[in-house]
């Protein structure tokens, strides 16, 4: 599928999974302001791809490490998913990244130690709010984005 098809409206999205996400306290999925843009999409099992654009004259620090997913009132650090030569890695990150004037970063990150949602557990369950928190330093203050979400499948109404 493509983006187009993948983003059903502003503020919904649906995964390769068949799992839709919707923004909660929103009117866009992603976000952009005159300093930041965000382009983040729900992926597979846990995996969520985010792209991150730094539109100052000014470098920025994404703060990774001070990073949470917030999945159901319980709090994850995030793991970054990196191919490099042919070898899949998942660490925890270190550090904080810098993105340099004018540019982005873009990585596929996934909560530590648990699964983002289950779409078994979600048609069990009903759904499932999930927040990703990103701090980040913009021309020397601290700022933080709170994203969250209602991860959830629509259920075929049965005919009488």
């Amino acid at each position: 599928q493509s983006k187009a098809q993948q983003l059903i409206d502003k503020n919904l999205y649906k995964n390769p999974d068949n799992v839709f996400f919707e923004r909660v306290d929103a009117n866009d999925f992603n976000y952009e302001d005159e300093e930041i843009q965000f382009s983040i999409e729900p992926r597979w099992a846990s995996r969520w791809e985010i792209k991150i654009y730094n539109k100052t004259a000014q470098e920025m620090i994404c703060k990774w490490p001070q990073g949470l997913f917030v999945i159901e009132d319980k709090s994850y650090g995030i793991l970054g998913e990196d191919y490099s030569h042919g070898v899949h890695l998942v660490s925890s990150f270190s550090i904080p990244y810098r993105i340099a004037s004018q540019s982005y970063i873009e990585y596929s990150i996934l909560p530590k130690g648990v699964l983002s949602y289950s779409k078994k557990k979600l048609k069990k369950q009903g759904p499932q709010f999930i927040r990703l928190i990103i701090p980040i330093s913009i021309n020397d203050e601290e700022k933080t984005f709170d994203f969250k979400y209602k991860a959830f499948v629509k259920t075929k109404e049965k005919k009488r």
